[in-house]
């Protein structure tokens, strides 16, 4: 057997590791490289290749802004669908039966727009905030 390893974290390497030297450099590295020397010395296991994130300052800033407007993308659609979803249940007036009476639910349909929308303020607010450091460097 043959094991490829992905692993996305930075200044990755096998020995000498620079724990807390960025946001990506906690104890994961380690976790992973280890992990990696364990499999290999299974009988079963041929070989074990870990490969990582090589990439300049530049394109891993890309790389989390592709990944942060992906998510920006996917939770505007997520938030809206629930949006919809909320004004019809607020026009139907859903209700559950409970007991032999009638519980209003339909409030708490808006909870997840609601907590959408913040999230999505949050995402872009932090997107904006990161853009402006890179530019300020």
């Amino acid at each position: 057997m043959y094991i490829q390893m992905f692993s996305v974290h930075g200044l990755l390497r096998g020995s000498n590791f620079e724990l807390g030297q960025d946001a990506d450099t906690g104890g994961q590295i380690r976790y992973v490289v280890e992990m990696a020397k364990q499999l290999a010395e299974h009988d079963e296991v041929e070989g074990v290749d870990l490969f990582t994130r090589m990439l300049s300052p530049r394109g891993q800033y890309l790389q989390d802004l592709f990944a942060k407007l992906a998510t920006i993308l996917y939770l505007a659609i997520f938030t809206w669908q629930a949006w919809i979803m909320a004004i019809q249940q607020t026009e139907k007036g859903e209700v559950w039966e409970a007991a032999g009476f009638y519980v209003a639910v339909w409030p708490t349909r808006w909870l997840l727009p609601f907590a959408g929308a913040l999230m999505l303020l949050y995402l872009v607010l932090r997107l904006v905030g990161d853009a402006l450091r890179v530019r300020r460097a």
